[in-house]
């Protein structure tokens, strides 16, 4: 999987490049369940043109990877007008599981569970009670800082105890697949379906499963 990093000035953009699947619908679609916030490519250079001298700022960019049995790091300085670091795993291991604790309910949740009961649409009673609307604005901001795997794990805790809310269930099977896990995110992206077919998620579907064949 290739991550790419945006680095402009002392400001730092991270970009993670989307698990290509042969066609826009997946980018689409991934914009369109988390609002996503994809930075700026840096312009071309004029045929002819001489690169412009890249000052240093002072300040690095630290990059850790941890392949399940070497870890990796590596600190690149940031230039001052800007760059663009790829940075390609040739091997992947599953995230870690991680601990969160759920969002306690708001008020602005009541309307949103008495439509999801008067659906037919089941509750885990037994688990934890967490905030819909607040477990998605944090969701949001974790990808927005690509903290994928946590932003998983809250979609999670929201499926414990609805375990057919579409939304979240579209969400995740966008993060999965961000994260590279196509078969995880195929099945994820159909359990969704079953619940509320959608046109983009059908699409994306079958265009997923030509790229696992």
């Amino acid at each position: 999987m290739r991550r790419s990093y945006d680095l402009t000035g002392i400001l730092i953009a991270l970009v993670l490049s989307s698990f290509q699947v042969g066609c826009n619908a997946s980018k689409e679609f991934w914009q369109y369940v988390v609002q996503d916030e994809i930075a700026k490519p840096i312009p071309p250079r004029e045929e002819g043109e001489e690169d412009a001298p890249r000052l240093l700022s002072p300040h690095n960019v630290r990059v850790v990877y941890n392949d399940g049995s070497t870890s990796t790091e590596v600190v690149i300085p940031v230039l001052s007008s800007g760059q663009q670091i790829v940075i390609d795993h040739k091997s992947r291991s599953k995230p870690s599981s991680l601990s969160v604790l759920p969002i306690p309910p708001a008020p602005a949740d009541q309307s949103l569970e008495q439509s999801y009961v008067e659906g037919g649409l089941p509750i885990q009673q037994k688990s934890t009670p967490v905030s819909i609307v607040k477990t998605h604005e944090k969701i949001r901001e974790l990808v927005k800082e690509g903290n994928y795997a946590v932003a998983l794990e809250y979609a999670d805790q929201l499926l414990k105890r609805y375990p057919k809310h579409v939304k979240t269930l579209r969400t995740k099977g966008s993060l999965l697949l961000q994260m590279g896990e196509l078969d995880a995110a195929l099945k994820t992206y159909r359990d969704a379906q079953d619940v509320e077919p959608d046109k983009k998620v059908e699409e994306l579907i079958q265009n997923l499963e030509k790229r696992s064949r």
